[in-house]
């Protein structure tokens, strides 16, 4: 069964699974600072795949989020932080803003953050960089735009490039997506830990560019470029560039990506 994990070719279906994993991993991995909330331990591969651990000022570490490092950039009209505690939230805010207004933009969204407490003086609101990878749930390929108007059985069909950010339609904001797109370009990755591969695209939708990661059990075939993708995906983001608030506006702008 499909997780965010193994998405990026790491087979976690368990708790243990997890607990394993993390034990594994921890001996290579960088220490990122949360200030006096705690730190992060950061693990990751040339393949792109990364897992954040959220280590408390207790030294347990308290949660675990991957990540893929891509080539993807979005900007974003940040205009909220969405805390679930120090180390672990999400931000929201609005894709592709016009001009330089935070607050107006192609739609709203919702993105989980996985060194969310080394973000703690983001300027809200205000216009960011971010790096945005969409792990698939649940997906569909259509081998071009022909194929997939084709397709299409709604009276009111969604464009070949369109986004909904269906998280924002529940009660507890979700950082999940309804998306499609045409593949730019797409190629198989093998995670370096595990030896497992995985899919990985590059896609234009509406107003937006992301990093698709694609665990193989959800398709019968690779991506490839002039495909259409569609599918619901969980949203994680990293903060390329961004303003400071405050008196930290004065310092130099911080460039989170290594």
């Amino acid at each position: 069964m499909a997780s965010h994990f193994s998405t990026i070719g790491l087979p976690v279906d368990s708790a243990e699974h997890l607990e394993a994993l993390v034990d594994r991993l921890l001996p290579t991995a960088t220490v990122h600072s949360a200030g006096r909330h705690g730190r992060y331990l950061l693990w990751q591969d040339d393949s792109g795949a990364q897992v954040w651990m959220q280590v408390d000022n207790h030294g347990d570490i308290v949660g675990v989020q991957p990540h893929f490092e891509g080539s993807s950039r979005l900007r974003v009209g940040l205009t909220e932080r969405v805390a679930r505690d120090a180390l672990d939230g999400a931000f929201h805010g609005w894709a592709s803003p016009s001009d330089d207004d935070a607050e107006r933009g192609a739609y709203p969204f919702m993105f989980d953050a996985p060194d969310f407490g080394t973000h703690p003086g983001v300027r809200l609101p205000s216009v960011a960089q971010v790096q945005v990878a969409a792990f698939a749930h649940e997906l569909a390929l259509f081998d071009s735009v022909e194929a997939y108007e084709a397709a299409q059985t709604r009276e009111h069909p969604f464009a070949s490039q369109s986004f909904i950010p269906t998280g924002l339609f529940e009660e507890d904001r979700e950082a999940m997506g309804l998306c499609t797109g045409h593949v730019v370009r797409a190629g198989c990755r093998t995670n370096r830990h595990s030896g497992l591969p995985f899919y990985w695209a590059e896609l234009e939708t509406y107003a937006a560019q992301l990093d698709v990661l694609i665990d193989p059990e959800l398709i019968e075939r690779p991506p490839r470029g002039g495909d259409v993708l569609q599918g619901t995906f969980w949203l994680s983001g990293r903060l390329v560039d961004y303003e400071r608030a405050g008196w930290r506006a004065l310092l130099p702008r911080r460039r989170s990506l290594q």
